[in-house]
């Protein structure tokens, strides 16, 4: 597929209608190539197959980050996704949270929240759901 920037800068011969001579004439009427914009991709979606103790990750594994939603714009690419998510693991946002329980933790007890991810990253039980033990 050519992109559009590319193709406005191709010299296109147009198809044209011309009037019934022997002789060259310029045309009566030239149709030029109409093209629209590509559609804007799609909004991704986030989901994280292995469940954890996260903020902003709920235990069905839906993910709570800005760029997801209210701030997608078609601009943003799976790159700024990855990124988001990677910055969304070093600071977890308990201002916009899916799991109420580890937010509040985190507001009120940061110690707590550190030993409850701990905890989770054991296989153990935080506020009722076993995590899987990871390696």
């Amino acid at each position: 597929m050519i992109k559009r920037q590319f193709v406005n800068r191709l010299p296109l011969n147009y198809p044209s209608i011309h009037p019934p001579s022997c002789r060259p004439s310029p045309p009566l009427r030239s149709f030029p190539p109409h093209l629209s914009p590509p559609p804007p991709p799609p909004r991704p979606k986030v989901h994280c197959q292995t469940p954890l103790y996260h903020p902003n990750v709920n235990t069905e594994g839906n993910v709570c980050l800005n760029i997801l939603r209210e701030d997608w714009k078609p601009v943003l690419d799976i790159n700024a996704v990855i990124y988001g998510l990677i910055y969304l693991f070093y600071e977890p946002n308990a201002g916009d949270p899916l799991n109420q329980e580890a937010a509040k933790m985190l507001r009120e007890n940061k110690k707590g929240f550190e030993r409850n991810v701990e905890k989770s990253l054991r296989g153990g039980f935080v506020d009722g759901v076993q995590y899987p033990k990871l390696k």
